[in-house]
């Protein structure tokens, strides 16, 4: 007992101790101390291991490292903080080294560094680019007053090119003066000439005139839009804003002269700055030597301005952009390459199990950032479970819409949808799964709080099952349903094929304070829909009728190229009724909400389809892998497999076929359609048309052969018309000719009226010629010579590949290609005939070219080479082994 009491006074002695002041303070000394030492020694690693740049194999190992960025971002960090005290060194006495040091590593172990910087003073400065000298002016964004002195900064300075790395707003406040809009600022006279406006920014091409000269400049100006304060963007924005802005600076800039490139952030901050700058100058790095060297840029950059890159978030941002770019680098594709891209993607190369869309696809999941539950509180919430149909398929609370709090029934601002940027707008489309039936109301507060003229559905639920699961949430026609306060009426029905449009008017009422049932506060949570029904037919005022479209795919297509083209109908109904409620209502970009069965199965291939399209209309180019990726960023199922990435591609395919009016690009659509149109003009082909057909993206070389010859039937005068090759004989020798311009010939013929006669006559002299002797021992002449070109090359190549014994690992992939093995087989034969002529030719000896030339012909024909070879002599001979 007694010792029990010893050890509970000793531990409550201790304790004490514990609790005292003294020791508190001596233990938080001896904690600081501890990471101080750590910090200097991290300090010292960190530059002694980027003293050389790093290989692109080796950054891409480390830049998942989130431990090792953040102790570089703090080494980075207390080395500014000692060059700024030993800038401020009349301030503050720090001659001493290591007091420098030690109170850089204080104010970076506890944080205080942004209150320490905020003093720093932000004048206009110039950096170094990796190429250029004096590449880049950063300054902070101006103010009402002082937008004199930024135009005369810009003036001065001789800038083409502004970008504004920030919104113009966000919740806190005003982020940037909104100086473009400005029309005088002190001397200077500021006009807006043009303006693009994508999802993600802006360009501006703004004329600036000086008001004591006659001259005037052009200024392309961009701004990040989704560049938030606290938040990074995707790394594919900042990628693709740094291609548009050296496009732009390579385009305006007078040729042998750079310009800087005038950069600026919020008020009173340049920490994005660092970032855009630090990308641009590493990824030049990158391409020029194929190396990176992130710690020593950024180390530069906090040389020039400590507040620049300040922030973690940012650093880790630099990595994400810079990593993103080595591992996929430029993934646009112009419209004249599309097919020809989408087939490359497809071929499977002999020894590899997959295609191009299975690697990309894998890359794509790979970079796909993955939610977290702290992102979507919202949606664990005990009142909002019961809300969603899939307890893994929730919504970030930062990109999902809220309704109104205004609900007899509910006061909850929860529905599982998400916000997805369309090319023109942000947040215009919103994915949402099927309602439920506790959730059929929050679907129609969605559209009418959210002000969503569209709703596109596609699912089709035909059994009973499906419609228990997933229930008919819209009226009858001429029904009115009642859903919480919103009166719902279908007021029109018009079907396609393979597509039900209906159109609904959305009525919201409001009960007056006069009725009893809402003077007493009370509202009864079962009240039956027939009651409220009753409420609002007696007492109700109509606020505003909202027109909702709704058109719904009956049958998602599989396979064929015929179903396929109604999600591109679909998508054309879309956006011609948005079109039509632009001009009606002025209602720009109007939002458009997407469902599926589960919110994620087709509505990802819907909304990538839609971005692709309108950026092949607007650039003549697309980039899939990048719109896929920027989709998936607030719902990663979205396009959640292989073959919902590949009917991608296929849409898009598709539609560019469709635009030349063909299915089929081995059919020469633009020539088929274009040759019939020359044939109704009569006597004379202009340029113009002739042009379009040699740019269409399906043309071939060789129809220009045949094209040229079918007119030269029609008309005798083609003075206007480039024709290279196009006489008779060389056209209709080539050997694939009929069978390949049949089309063509079918068209004119259809077309022609009065030449079908003649087109005829010239068909009829084609066959005519095609079967002569003389055209058919040419014919075979020359595919003879062809044969023996590509044995002479074969032999080439496998003496080449075979100089060096094959690694063991390659074996595999070698006897699978059985295209190469007999390729080497057709080169051994060919060596053995050239060896057996010298041997036979005897006294009489050949030279090399009909040694060579003999051989070859040996090789083409086989039933000559084993005749030839027959009669060798089959004496016995000694083999010496390979050791």
């Amino acid at each position: 007992m007694t010792g029990v009491c010893f050890i509970a006074a000793t531990v409550a002695y201790i304790s004490k101790v514990r609790k005292m002041p003294r020791a508190k303070k001596k233990r938080r000394e001896e904690k600081l101390k501890k990471d101080k030492r750590n910090l200097e020694t991290s300090v010292r690693v960190m530059v002694f291991k980027n003293q050389r740049g790093r290989t692109i194999s080796e950054f891409l190992q480390i830049s998942q490292d989130k431990g090792l960025i953040e102790k570089e971002h703090q080494a980075l960090t207390k080395i500014a903080l000692e060059r700024e005290m030993l800038r401020r060194d009349g301030k503050i006495h720090t001659k001493d080294s290591s007091r420098t040091s030690d109170l850089a590593c204080q104010l970076v172990i506890q944080d205080k560094m942004a209150a320490f910087l905020k003093d720093t003073k932000l004048n206009p400065f110039y950096v170094d680019g990796y190429k250029n000298r004096n590449a880049y002016l950063v300054h902070t964004a101006p103010t009402r007053e002082t937008l004199e002195s930024f135009w005369d900064l810009v003036w001065t300075h001789g800038c083409q090119c502004i970008l504004t790395l920030t919104p113009s707003f966000d919740y806190c406040g005003i982020l940037c003066c909104e100086y473009w809009h400005v029309a005088t600022a002190g001397g200077y006279h500021v006009e807006i000439q043009n303006t693009v406006t994508r999802a993600d920014w802006i360009k501006r091409t703004i004329s600036v005139r000086k008001n004591d000269c006659d001259q005037e400049r052009r200024i392309q100006h961009y701004q990040a839009k989704s560049w938030e304060r606290h938040r990074c963007p995707d790394p594919i924005l900042l990628l693709n804003i740094r291609r548009e802005v050296n496009l732009s600076m390579s385009h305006e800039s007078p040729k042998g002269q750079v310009t800087p490139l005038l950069v600026h952030e919020a008020f009173n901050s340049i920490d994005k700055v660092g970032a855009y700058i630090a990308v641009d100058a590493i990824l030049e790095r990158m391409d020029a030597t194929k190396s990176v060297q992130i710690f020593n840029a950024v180390a530069y950059l906090r040389k020039k301005n400590p507040r620049m890159l300040e922030t973690v978030q940012n650093y880790q941002f630099v990595y994400a952009t810079v990593a993103t770019h080595a591992v996929c680098d430029d993934t646009t594709v112009q419209r004249k390459d599309l097919v020809g891209v989408t087939k490359f993607l497809a071929w499977k190369s002999p020894g590899w199990s997959e295609t191009g869309f299975s690697k990309e696809f894998k890359l794509l999941t790979s970079l796909t950032p993955v939610l977290t539950s702290g992102e979507c509180a919202a949606g664990f919430r005990s009142e909002n479970l019961h809300k969603n149909r899939n307890s893994v398929l929730l919504p970030p609370d930062r990109c999902r819409p809220y309704l109104k709090d205004d609900s007899v029934s509910s006061h909850s601002d929860y529905i599982n949808a998400v916000y997805i940027n369309s090319f023109y707008s942000e947040q215009q489309f919103i994915v949402t799964e099927w309602p439920m039936q506790n959730t059929v109301v929050d679907l129609w507060r969605l559209l009418y709080d959210c002000q969503i003229p569209t709703l596109v559905i596609l699912d089709h639920m035909d059994s009973r099952f499906d419609r228990w699961r997933y229930p008919h949430f819209w009226p009858g026609f001429p029904e009115t349903e009642v859903h919480d306060g919103l009166q719902v009426t279908l007021t029109e029905t018009r079907r396609y094929p393979n597509i039900t449009t209906k159109t609904f008017n959305i009525r919201k009422n409001v009960i007056r304070s006069s009725h009893k049932w809402a003077q007493s506060g009370k509202y009864d949570m079962q009240a039956t829909r027939a009651l409220l029904k009753k409420i609002f037919a007696v007492e109700s005022a109509t606020r505003h009728v909202h027109t909702v479209r709704m058109f719904q795919l009956n049958y998602w297509p599989r396979k064929a190229k015929e179903e396929m083209g109604s999600i591109l109908m679909l998508n054309n109904l879309v956006e011609e009724w948005l079109h039509k409620l632009e001009i009606d209502q002025g209602f720009t970009h109007a939002p458009v909400c997407i469902m599926s069965k589960d919110g994620v199965e087709r509505c990802g291939v819907f909304c990538t389809v839609n971005i692709a399209l309108n950026q092949l209309a607007e650039e003549d180019k697309v980039d899939i892998f990048s719109t896929v990726k920027l989709v998936k960023a607030n719902r990663p199922e979205l396009v959640k497999d292989e073959k919902e990435y590949l009917l991608c591609y296929e849409l898009i395919k598709l539609a560019e076929q469709q635009r030349w009016g063909a299915r089929d690009t081995t059919a020469v659509p633009a020539i088929n359609v274009l040759a019939g149109t020359m044939w109704y003009q009569g006597e004379s082909v202009h340029k113009s048309l002739w042009d379009r057909v040699c740019t269409a993206p399906d043309f071939r070389e060789d129809h220009r052969d045949s094209l040229v010859l079918i007119l030269r039937g029609g008309w005798g005068n083609m003075s206007t018309v480039n024709m290279e090759n196009s006489t008779v004989f060389s056209t209709a020798t080539t050997p694939d000719f009929v069978w390949t311009h049949e089309r063509i010939l079918w068209t004119c013929i259809c077309g022609g009226g009065s030449f079908l006669v003649l087109t005829a006559v010239v068909l009829y002299t084609f066959w005519k010629i095609q079967m002569s002797p003389k055209v058919q021992k040419k014919r075979d002449d020359e595919r003879h010579e062809r044969e023996k070109k590509n044995i002479a090359l074969q032999v080439r190549e496998s003496v080449h590949y075979n100089s060096r014994a094959i690694p063991k690992s390659t074996v595999g992939k070698i006897f699978s290609n059985e295209k190469r093995i007999k390729n080497e087989h057709m080169a051994l034969t060919r060596l053995a005939l050239e060896r057996e002529v010298i041997r036979r030719s005897g006294k009489n000896p050949l030279s090399t070219q009909e040694i060579a030339d003999k051989a070859c012909d040996l090789a083409v024909d086989e039933v000559r080479a084993e005749g030839f070879l027959k009669y060798t002599a089959m004496a016995p001979i000694r083999i010496n082994g390979l050791a």
